[in-house]
């Protein structure tokens, strides 16, 4: 007679091919040795059954489920069919570090504790470190275990080990997919139930974007999955009168996850609701909404581009450009922010493209449906239409409804990686599924890449980045400065927290008190401040009159904390200018030693220390300033060319 092996260990598969070797072998070398494998193959359809197949370890025993049934059904099966005095769990992704069966054993015997489980760390796709679970950390003892496990799951459920019988009895609860293992644990504490978890990790916990877990959290709001999971718990206690703390914890747990709820998503809407009633003009809504509805009726397109605004700044103007290097796609432009109409909208009109301004209509109540409406049977129509966009709430909900049918691309003008940004994380398993991401930046597209690489992404993923750098007319000569002339900066952008003008009043400042050779000018959104010898030239929008400012100035100034590629240091260079900026973005990449100087951007003090150093040496060294110049304007004219990067986008679209 056979005897029975210590340990039963569960192991559900399905298409997990990838990473399943692995998985296995962890086990098969774990230092307790007095276990049988179960591995459940539920329906795959890769190469997981040739790889089962292949081992030939006599503790494996394989199930084959015909059709795909589903992890709680999977693990049910492999409950029933259980041997061992005890049952781990484990997953065909993760990876068991060689003693967790012998230690999770030995504190399960000492401790008369049910249940034991480990801490974990988190691997991606390529097993590299991606951190670890807080709530996991936190909650070492027994006692912070029992008390966190109605608001939160604190248990990794593939480093567990419980007892066979206890298993068999409770089993997995198949009302709650995706949280069965949270269910359970409540389950066991709700009836007495001892769960202990060691000190040590005993498990390399896999997360990527074809995980279990990750899918789940992707289809429901995780607030609302906690909701649910919590609510079925509660209702099936009280249907067996089993009332206790650990449920009347629960109760409480879900009244304040409802008023975070509230919090997080409706308030927000119902504000947002209230303040648009009393901002926007109904009939300028109406208005823009019989517009689109005009335009859209007229036209064809071959490309739907999707923009927040059409005001002036360096991302509009590449905007522009994009639409009239597509102007031969019969582009359909919506602007899908709420911002006023400005004298800029022509640089887009001049393409012959359709143009559309529809933030109002599609923020207030009464045209919202009805203007997304419009531009959404047009894609259904016609699924050769192509859809490009950035930075506009709108073009996001596009990709969720139309990535599947119509080519759809992304924008990108600067993103840095943050891994604990969890917005552009649950974002990423999104915008996957585009057909291109476009980046300004070389630096946007490496960040974007190292986040690919945090998530575990394949290599094959990132294909679908392209850099494309923006481009600016360069005219066909350059005017020459003066050597006797004061020495001209000017300072062009927002006033805004990103791009620090308050650092250059603080050089003007400093200068003063040296020299009266250096004349200053601010273009942008600034008030007319009262300072000697200072210009300002407010929002200029007239191109004319910007190449005007360019020809009267010898040095941009900028004193930026972040940027992608910024369109005025192109448009500068193309002018004669010489760069002093922060080395931030892609701007070292392009400003060299003979045609700029970078600033030490260590602290504020630091850049506004070497701006005064920089600008008093440009004016001493008039010679080098006129050859930094020429260098600057003979660069932008081989790289920044409208040519290329007019080929650039006609090869995508």
């Amino acid at each position: 007679m056979i005897s029975s092996p210590k340990i039963s260990v569960l192991m559900p598969a399905f298409n997990a091919a990838r990473y399943l070797l692995n998985a296995v072998e962890s086990i098969l070398n774990q230092t307790f040795a007095d276990f049988e494998l179960i591995i459940i193959n539920d329906g795959s359809v890769d190469d997981t059954e040739k790889i089962i197949l292949s081992l030939k370890d006599p503790r494996i025993v394989y199930i084959k489920n015909e059709k795909n049934s589903g992890l709680i059904i999977s693990l049910n099966k492999g409950i029933e069919i259980a041997r061992g005095e005890f049952i781990a769990r484990m997953d065909a992704d993760d990876i068991s570090l060689p003693e967790r069966f012998k230690v999770q054993l030995s504190l399960l015997t000492t401790s008369g504790a049910d249940v034991v489980c480990s801490p974990v760390n988190f691997i991606n796709a390529n097993d590299n470190e991606a951190g670890i679970w807080e709530l996991d950390r936190k909650t070492l003892s027994e006692k912070s275990i029992k008390q966190l496990l109605p608001f939160d799951n604190c248990i990794a459920h593939p480093s567990v080990l419980i007892k066979a019988a206890l298993l068999k009895k409770y089993k997995y609860n198949a009302d709650q997919k995706g949280s069965e293992d949270w269910d359970l644990w409540l389950r066991l504490v709700r009836d007495k139930y001892r769960i202990v978890k060691t000190p040590m990790v005993l498990l390399n916990y896999r997360s990527h974007g074809d995980s279990v877990t990750q899918t789940d959290n992707r289809q429901e709001a995780i607030e609302y999955k906690i909701l649910k999971v919590r609510q079925k718990f509660i209702m099936n206690s009280l249907k067996m009168f089993r009332l206790n703390l650990t449920v009347f914890n629960c109760v409480y747990a879900n009244l304040r996850t409802r008023a975070r709820i509230f919090k997080l998503y409706y308030l927000p809407v119902l504000l947002s609701f209230f303040k648009r009633l009393i901002t926007i003009n109904p009939f300028k809504a109406i208005g823009q909404y019989m517009n689109l509805k005009n335009e859209i009726g007229k036209t064809e397109p071959g490309i739907l581009l999707v923009f927040p605004y059409s005001h002036v700044g360096g991302a509009e103007r590449v905007h522009a450009d994009i639409t009239h290097a597509l102007k031969d796609r019969k582009p359909l432009v919506i602007f899908a922010g709420i911002h006023k109409d400005t004298p800029y909208i022509k640089n887009f009109l001049y393409s012959g493209a359709t143009v559309c301004n529809v933030g109002l209509a599609l923020n207030y109540f009464i045209t919202a449906r009805s203007t997304k409406k419009l531009i959404e049977q047009k894609l259904k129509q016609n699924t050769a239409i192509k859809i490009l966009g950035c930075n506009a709430f709108y073009f996001y909900e596009l990709v969720e409804k139309f990535s599947e049918t119509h080519e759809v691309s992304e924008l990108i003008h600067d993103y840095t990686f943050n891994k604990n940004d969890e917005s552009a994380i649950k974002n990423a398993y999104l915008l996957r599924k585009l057909k291109y991401r476009i980046f300004i930046s070389n630096r946007a597209l490496h960040q974007a890449a190292l986040l690919y690489d945090y998530l575990g992404f394949p290599r094959s993923a990132k294909t679908h980045f392209k850099w494309i750098v923006n481009c600016t007319s360069v005219p066909s000569q350059i005017r020459k400065k003066q050597s006797n002339e004061k020495l001209s900066v000017v300072f062009i952008g927002r006033n805004s927290v990103e791009k620090r003008p308050h650092l250059v009043f603080k050089i003007i400042e400093r200068i003063r008190k040296q020299t009266n050779e250096i004349q200053f000018s601010f273009v942008g959104d600034f008030e007319n401040k009262v300072l000697d010898d200072v210009k300002f030239y407010g929002v200029v929008y007239d191109k004319e009159k910007m190449d005007e400012i360019f020809n009267g100035h010898q040095v941009l100034l900028l004193t930026s904390v972040s940027e992608g590629f910024p369109m005025v240091i192109m448009e500068a260079m193309a002018h004669g200018l010489v760069p002093v900026s922060t080395p931030v973005g892609d701007i070292p990449l392009h400003v060299t030693n003979d045609r700029g100087v970078m600033l030490d951007n260590a602290s504020e003090e630091a850049v506004v220390e070497s701006a005064c150093k920089v600008l008093l040496n440009l004016l001493r060294e008039k010679d080098k300033l006129q050859l930094m110049g020429m260098n600057s304007y003979l660069y932008a004219k081989e790289s920044f060319s409208v040519e290329r990067f007019r080929a650039d986008y006609l090869k995508l679209f």
